[in-house]
């Protein structure tokens, strides 16, 4: 399993659940702990809700 993908799967959820804050902490984690970017994240329509959050839009600019 690679590292932090476990974070990446918490942050899918909690977005399509529409726990924005849990989402972004959880991505936040997801990045901090995986060498995977964003560009190569799949499932990235599961964070439609997310896409006008500045925290959000910072997290995914890389």
């Amino acid at each position: 399993m690679q590292p932090g993908l476990g974070n990446f799967d918490l942050a899918r959820a909690y977005a399509l659940m529409g726990n924005k804050p849990e989402s972004i902490e959880w991505l936040k984690k997801w990045q901090e702990h995986s060498q995977r970017k964003w560009e190569s994240a799949s499932f990235k329509e599961d964070f439609d809700n997310l896409k006008d959050d500045q925290d959000f839009i910072v997290l995914t600019a890389n």
